[in-house]
């Protein structure tokens, strides 16, 4: 068997050789075994020592094995390449289903956004994604990492969904917003966030990839703090007497407008010797008197505010510890900090977050049970 090499070609066409032109000349037979002379090199290709002058210096011992080591690596990933990757997991029916439904929620929340420029659009469409999130999340079983990692295709694709969704929820501070050339103030409109993007698009993906990570972490915690199951309170005399002096604690709070630690540090007192006296008098155990008590903490919010804010430790650190998700724990915390009049105004505080309203309020409810359990236990 003969290795032949393609003579010169002194007229080139466009023509297909024929089998007359690929006969091999004499010289032209590579035999097994043999090594052929090397040609003259084309002259425009030099090494460095001609170009530079420098001659090649041996590779010391220490390049040696730092190259086989390279060259292993590369052998290595070129061999597990040539395997079979592993299946994925099947997709399941409902798995299917529930990507679509979020698809088509992403895509009609965009779509309000695109057509409305009333600047109520931004809640309503976070309102929107969040409803579908929720759903996503129950129907596929996802955790929160795996949720925020799977909402990120879909943020990346609708950015000024995504960036209005930051600035309901109250992330805005933090994804790098500075750089299209806006604030993270709450009231920054529709309007002013669709000029930025059209004004920096290509800054526009960098500053979208962050506000996905964080939208995508409140959005599923908020949404599971408010699908946490609340017991009904019993239908006994003795919960309906203390159901009337939680509501009567809560006109305090409504009325408080001066000091705000004092007032707080009253109704805790007042608060905690009226659910001793419950447990005595049903002679119910700490566990299950604070199980059946959660949604008086829900419906009196400045109550709950009262308790959480006497206890002395940052809001944040409290609720984390009830085991409120991170985000709402941070939300609430703002909530109840920023309020300006006292007691009174934690109500409007934690409407001031129409969206995490509802968490906020499941979020502090929680933390006044936590520390009330905690005192009464004590």
């Amino acid at each position: 068997m003969q290795v032949l090499a393609s003579p010169a070609v002194t007229n080139l066409t466009l023509s297909s050789p024929s089998r007359a032109q690929s006969t091999a000349l004499e010289g032209d037979v590579v035999r097994l075994g043999e090594r052929p002379e090397a040609g003259p090199k084309p002259p425009w290709i030099k090494s460095k020592a001609e170009t530079t002058g420098e001659q090649a210096r041996p590779l010391s011992g220490w390049a040696r094995g730092i190259s086989l080591v390279l060259v292993g690596a590369i052998g290595a990933g070129a061999l597990a390449g040539c395997s079979r990757p592993p299946e994925p997991p099947p997709i399941s029916e409902s798995q299917t289903q529930a990507q679509q439904a979020l698809d088509k929620a992403f895509d009609e929340a965009d779509q309000l956004l695109q057509k409305s420029k009333d600047d109520d659009a931004k809640e309503q469409a976070t309102r929107r994604v969040m409803s579908a999130v929720g759903e996503y999340a129950r129907k596929t079983g996802r955790s929160a990492q795996q949720v925020a990692s799977d909402l990120r295709g879909y943020m990346v694709e609708h950015p000024v969904l995504t960036l209005s969704v930051a600035y309901a929820v109250g992330v805005g501070a933090g994804i790098g917003l500075e750089k299209l050339g806006l604030s993270d103030s709450v009231a920054t409109s529709v309007e002013s966030i669709k000029q930025a993007i059209k004004d920096h698009p290509i800054l526009t993906g960098v500053v979208v990839v962050a506000a996905a990570a964080a939208v995508g972490y409140v959005i599923y915690e908020a949404v599971q703090t408010e699908a946490t199951e609340v017991p009904p309170p019993p239908s006994t005399p003795e919960a309906e007497k203390l159901r009337s002096e939680f509501e009567a604690l809560e006109q305090q709070a409504a009325q408080s407008t001066g000091n705000t630690r004092e007032d707080a540090a009253r109704i805790d007192r007042s608060l905690k010797e009226k659910i001793a006296e419950y447990a005595r008098a049903t002679g119910r155990s700490v566990e299950q008197v604070g199980g059946e008590i959660q949604q008086f903490y829900i419906d009196n919010p400045g109550v709950s505010a009262a308790v959480v804010l006497a206890a002395g430790v940052g809001t944040g650190v409290v609720l984390e510890r009830a085991g409120v998700p991170a985000t709402v724990a941070r939300a609430a915390s703002v909530a109840l900090n920023s309020s300006k009049d006292g007691l009174a105004g934690v109500g409007e505080a934690i409407k001031e977050h129409p969206v995490l309203a509802t968490a906020v309020g499941i979020g502090v409810a929680a933390g006044a049970g936590y520390l009330i359990h905690q005192a009464v236990t004590n």
